[in-house]
């Protein structure tokens, strides 16, 4: 069988448990962030700021800023040249002037390297600083190369002048002469056409005498269409409608006329009449079935004479229907001759208008392509006019760059670069501090809670049981030792398991206390227990007044009743290890297996060394009714409960069970901390009430 164990990374859980580590780590970068600071010491900037107006190569088309594709390609262009050798060259030669011819390219590369030329967003701002831990000399050097870059600048405002004015003045004449063809054209529409005055509100007018005529029409064809509709349907409905209705309509007539009503009661008088004989008489008596007959002609007639004024009423009532049907569909047939003769009157009005417009709207619409050709070639000769003027005045200028302000001298230290080494520094130890624990956690093969330990053995556990380490897990810890011995009760009943090995996977697993507390909770429950100490490799039973023990009796040297230690307050009954052996292991005799099954305790429970390192262990299992292993959490890993699971297999007992012993709880985090609360707060709750 192969365990492995199942990555479970809980961050709370893991903080929780390295929460010392990663307060020393905390602490100890806060310390080496903090030295950090004042062992770089204090540092100072001087800065100058330049403003960059690139206006000069206006566009004529578009008016943008630049002839380039990108401001910022211009700017970064700038910086190019600030930082460029011959401008650092000229700078150092400023400050020194006899220093020209002997500067080298190292001294002109260190003072490029050290300058820093940021741009700043959104304006038209450069700055350029430098920084040093000595005050002397930063401004001078940072104005030095503002200096020699603004007569670089200077040298340069003004490329190729005479050539760009030629085309300007080129360009002007082509503009003019394309101006004055359109003049004419414009003067020829307006004559041919008749126009005086070239007027918006002209167009304007004819524009909403033709949309209210639209409207018109439309409204004229809606209501056409809304008569003929209803004509149409009118008829149909109308006989429709009767059809359903004439048989109510015929049973009122029925039943309110008079001649009807007069005729049923002579019927029925006479009905009652000769009801009046027959009284008296049986069936077989003549009158009787002659005035049977009688009756049934009177309802004859009355239903003959019924029928007759039905067909009377009906034949009144269907030509009164016709004579309103044919008035009101002579009243809609004109309503809808009236819409049809509006639609047709608005559809010939607005034809005419249109008509009328159509010449003037061919006119329009040339005139205003002119007008606006005509503003388009103003505004450039406009523009060129300006461009002119510029030359003209702007020549001796300073150019399109100037200075917002000079570098001054720093008063104060900046520690911008000592607080970023020192952030950076207590950041990784931030930041390394709460991820080695997640990382000794991932890392580490030992499985520190039940479920992961289950997952390993591949089935559930017979219990678990907490780290009896603080006074409020007492009595929870307790309450899982009584489970326990209640496993044990109910197996002892199913399958008369009485004779329990207990083991472990490893040493020092809690595996004795577990006996003493099983064997002392199953005498509490009512069951005799005796705990039987076999461990030779390590004995940690508590001692006792009998020095008398196991070894004793294997030796043949006691009797197996006098080796038994009687139950205390604490204890329960139980068997020491005895004198000392010369060997780490006991001398399993056919005495000893025979006392272990046939004595008069209920239940009788062995305390075996761990069972990966001893034979003992091995070979008292198989005699066993049952195997409990304790693993305890946080020290077994997923290879440890491979071989267990090898070894039980190879060993075959009868039945086989294991319990997590030891685990951790958070006070006050963490589900298991959750059950324990919950537990003491019933307790407590229940302890008042009682």
């Amino acid at each position: 069988m192969a365990a492995k164990k199942k990555v479970h990374i809980k961050p709370l859980g893991s903080i929780l448990a390295h929460k010392k580590m990663i307060m020393i780590m905390l602490v100890v970068f806060a310390l080496l962030a903090t030295a950090t600071f004042f062992i770089i010491g204090p540092n100072y900037r001087a800065q100058a700021i330049l403003e960059v107006y690139p206006t000069y190569v206006s566009n004529l088309g578009d008016n943008k800023e630049l002839n380039i594709p990108d401001y910022s390609n211009f700017v970064n262009n700038q910086i190019y040249n600030i930082k460029s050798y011959d401008v650092q060259q000229k700078a150092i030669s400023i400050l020194d002037s006899k220093a020209l011819e002997k500067v080298g390219y190292e001294e002109v590369q260190k003072l490029s390297d050290q300058l820093v030329v940021t741009p700043i967003s959104q304006t038209y701002k450069i700055v350029i600083s430098l920084s040093g831990k000595n005050v002397e000399g930063l401004s001078e050097r940072v104005n030095a190369v503002v200096k020699a870059y603004l007569e670089k600048v200077d040298q340069e405002k003004f490329v190729n002048k005479e050539q760009r004015v030629l085309n300007l003045m080129k360009r002007r004449t082509e503009l003019q002469s394309e101006m004055q063809d359109l003049l004419r054209r414009q003067t020829e529409l307006m004559d041919k056409s008749g126009v005086v005055s070239f007027l918006d509100s002209a167009n304007s007018t004819l524009e909403d005498k033709i949309m209210k005529l639209s409207e018109g029409l439309a409204l004229a064809k809606k209501e056409r269409e809304e008569s003929e509709m209803k004509l149409k349907n009118f008829s149909e409905n109308a006989r429709q409608e009767f059809a359903n209705r004439i048989d109510l309509l015929v049973e009122e007539q029925l039943e309110a006329d008079s001649y009807l009503l007069s005729l049923r009661e002579v019927l029925n008088q006479q009905k009652v009449a000769l009801i009046a004989q027959t009284v008296g008489t049986n069936s077989a008596h003549p009158g009787r079935s002659s005035s049977r007959k009688t009756i049934a002609e009177i309802e004859k007639s009355f239903e003959l004479a019924k029928a007759e004024l039905r067909e009377q009423v009906k034949e009144k009532l269907k030509k009164f229907n016709d004579d309103r049907i044919s008035l009101s569909e002579a009243v809609l047939s004109k309503e809808f001759a009236k819409a049809k003769a509006e639609e047709l009157t608005a559809e010939q009005n607005l034809q005419r208008v249109k008509e009328s417009t159509s010449s003037y709207s061919l006119v329009y619409n040339s005139l205003v392509s002119i007008r606006s050709k005509m503003s388009l070639y103003r505004s450039r000769i406009q523009k060129i006019e300006e461009r002119l003027d510029f030359f003209r005045t702007e020549e001796n200028a300073p150019g399109f760059v100037s200075v917002f302000s000079m570098a001054r001298t720093p008063e104060f230290s900046i520690n911008e670069k000592n607080l970023k080494i020192s952030g950076a520094l207590f950041a990784i130890g931030f930041f390394l501090a709460f991820l080695l624990p997640l990382a000794i956690d991932f890392f580490n093969p030992l499985m520190s809670t039940p479920a992961e330990i289950e997952e390993a053995f591949g089935y559930p556990s017979l219990g678990w049981l907490v780290e009896n380490k603080e006074h409020y897990l007492e009595d929870f810890y307790i309450n899982q030792i009584r489970r326990l011995a209640l496993s044990l009760i109910q197996e002892k009943k199913s399958q008369e398991h009485r004779l329990i090995s207990v083991t472990s996977i490893k040493p020092c697993a809690g595996s004795t206390t577990l006996v003493l507390a099983l064997a002392r909770q199953l005498e509490d429950l009512g069951y005799s227990a005796l705990a039987v100490e076999t461990n030779a490799l390590k004995p940690s039973f508590p001692d006792s007044d009998n020095q008398k023990g196991l070894n004793d009796f294997l030796s043949g040297q006691e009797r197996w009743e006098s080796v038994i230690e009687g139950k205390t307050a604490d204890l329960p009954a139980r068997i020491n290890l005895g004198t000392p052996s010369e060997h780490p292991y006991i001398h399993c005799t056919a005495d000893f297996v025979h006392s272990l099954k046939h004595n008069e305790y209920d239940f009788v429970l062995m305390d075996l060394p761990p069972i990966l390192m001893s034979s003992d262990s091995e070979y008292l299992c198989t005699l066993a009714d049952a195997v409990i292993v304790v693993a305890e959490a946080g020290r077994v890993m997923p290879g440890e409960v491979g071989r267990l699971l090898n070894t039980m297999e190879r060993l075959q007992p009868e039945a086989v069970a294991y319990v997590v012993n030891r685990v951790k709880i958070s006070k006050n985090k963490g589900y298991f901390n959750s059950m324990v609360e919950e537990f003491n707060k019933e307790k407590n709750s229940s302890a008042l009430n009682s």
